[in-house]
């Protein structure tokens, strides 16, 4: 839900950072998400973009999901032919575009970790 909109939501998983991550880091992932009719293959609804996921600081540092929240609009897929009580299926694909990028905690002054905070 997002003000007016309804979307088709599910946490997607996208990674998980096991690695402590740097002050400010980011990652720029291009997607595709295809929603697929269960009865009818060839029926489907594709969102495609570019999202960056940004580190926030040193309460994550240690282990940061990212992912996606809001798959789908629900008018596009009823738009296109999909009920509600219609079962389908997610096809993701993910692509990461740049590595991670910042400055290591133990450079920074205590300055600069509050402002991530």
């Amino acid at each position: 839900h997002r003000c007016d909109e309804q979307w088709c939501s599910a946490y997607l998983a996208a990674a998980v950072d096991y690695d402590p991550l740097c002050h400010g880091w980011w990652k720029k992932v291009d997607f595709s998400i295809t929603a697929v009719h269960g009865k009818f293959p060839d029926s489907c609804v594709t969102r495609r973009g570019t999202n960056t996921f940004k580190g926030r600081g040193t309460t994550l540092a240690h282990n940061f999901e990212w992912g996606y929240n809001d798959l789908i609009k629900v008018d596009i897929l009823l738009k296109n032919g999909f009920l509600k009580k219609d079962r389908l299926r997610l096809k993701v694909e993910l692509t990461v575009l740049d590595q991670g990028m910042g400055s290591p905690f133990n450079t920074l002054s205590k300055e600069e970790l509050q402002e991530d905070l």
